[in-house]
């Protein structure tokens, strides 16, 4: 494994209710130095996020359709090369080409921000 289970929940600790980009993707360069294994940390995170229902993924206020393998598709699919990603890594996550943001699923209402999920929890909209 890339990661282990520690650093996996203290990673997930310190980025919950962070957008996918910054945080989450600058955080993959300290378990891969290269720009291929980062992309993998990258899917597996996103993955068991997406597994252990912490987050959905959407793209302008709808959540996407199809299973998770589906959903990892389209957002390996649309990631940038090397390259651009230089050109664009702060804000890629937010351009038209990138397929989704996160929605974190969280157990506590934040007023102004979550709205209602289900079951007692909220979808906080990163």
């Amino acid at each position: 494994m890339i990661i282990s289970e520690t650093s996996y929940n203290e990673l997930i600790e310190n980025l919950e209710l962070m957008a996918l980009g910054g945080p989450l993707w600058s955080s993959t360069k300290d378990y891969s130095e290269t720009y291929e294994g980062r992309i993998e940390v990258f899917f597996i995170i996103l993955r068991r996020l997406i597994e252990e229902e912490r987050i959905r993924l959407a793209k302008n206020g709808e959540f996407l359709k199809g299973t998770i393998d589906d959903q990892i598709k389209l957002f390996k699919n649309a990631f940038p090369t090397e390259e651009r990603m230089k050109e664009v890594a702060s804000y890629w996550w937010f351009m038209d080409d990138c397929p989704a943001g996160s929605v974190w699923i969280i157990d506590r209402e934040i007023d102004g921000f979550t709205t209602p999920a289900g079951d007692g929890k909220h979808y906080y909209w990163a």
